[in-house]
């Protein structure tokens, strides 16, 4: 069985003054955490800010329980 993962980061905020900050940085530490337990490069999508759009959250989701 093939592992897989989809990290989604989101700082910045449709309202303004509502930005987040660090919810990328989890994305990524959780990629290599990820990557030193065995998990794939290929087998690992991460979408941060404008990339995360429900379309391509969606699309990822799709491909991860395929």
């Amino acid at each position: 069985m093939t592992q897989r993962a989809v990290c989604v980061g989101i700082n910045k905020q449709t309202m303004p003054g509502c930005d987040l900050r660090g919810c990328v940085n989890d994305a990524a530490q959780m990629r290599e955490t990820l990557l030193s337990h065995g998990f794939k490069q290929e087998n690992i999508r991460v979408l941060t800010d404008e990339r995360a759009t429900k379309q391509a959250i969606l699309e990822r989701l799709a491909w991860l329980v395929k």
